[in-house]
């Protein structure tokens, strides 16, 4: 970076803080800025220990699909096939939700291309167990990076653990 510019972006850093933001308020709005953001992440995560799922796991399921996606879809955490494949929905689930956006997109051209797809823990938990609230804990600011970063209009919660998750409740959904 020259000197020039380095000067500006400083410059420009400086004039942010001192109107006290802390973080720059820029959006992500191309596809390859997104892209490069979720590469990030992922790489953030690395080889990621940072709960008790890491040591039953195979493959980290981090997300995939169109990085500018209108609709995001939510599971809970990873399967058997998930697991082994590195890829979220791939099971047998995988297919129904394959098979229920190819409905929804019926006439329209819309396929799992055109969605995004992640899990609310990165990790399989144990015989499919539901994640435990310490695993959904360590896991949730990846997925929070991941929504803000794909930006959807519309997240489907794909199951109770998802929905409570992502509302931020434990009541049953039948309650509101």
């Amino acid at each position: 970076m020259g000197t020039g510019l380095r000067n500006n972006v400083r410059t420009a850093l400086e004039f942010y803080k001192e109107f006290g933001f802390e973080n720059l308020p820029l959006t992500l709005n191309n596809v390859v800025d997104k892209q490069i953001a979720l590469q990030t992440l992922r790489n953030e995560i690395g080889n990621c220990r940072r709960c008790k799922l890491s040591k039953g796991r195979t493959n980290i399921v981090f997300g995939e699909g169109n990085v500018d996606a209108i609709i995001m879809f939510i599971g809970e955490a990873p399967g058997r096939e998930e697991d082994e494949q590195g890829r979220p929905f791939v099971g047998e689930a995988g297919q129904i939700l394959t098979s229920l956006i190819n409905k929804m997109g019926e006439g329209r051209g819309f396929t799992r291309k055109d969605v995004y797809i992640a899990n609310v823990v990165k990790c399989r938990p144990p015989m499919n167990r539901d994640p435990q609230d310490d695993e959904i804990k360590t896991c949730l600011p990846f997925l929070n990076k991941q929504i803000e970063i794909i930006s959807p209009k519309i997240i489907m919660a794909l199951g109770r653990v998802s929905a409570h998750t992502l509302l931020g409740i434990s009541e049953p959904l039948a309650k509101f």
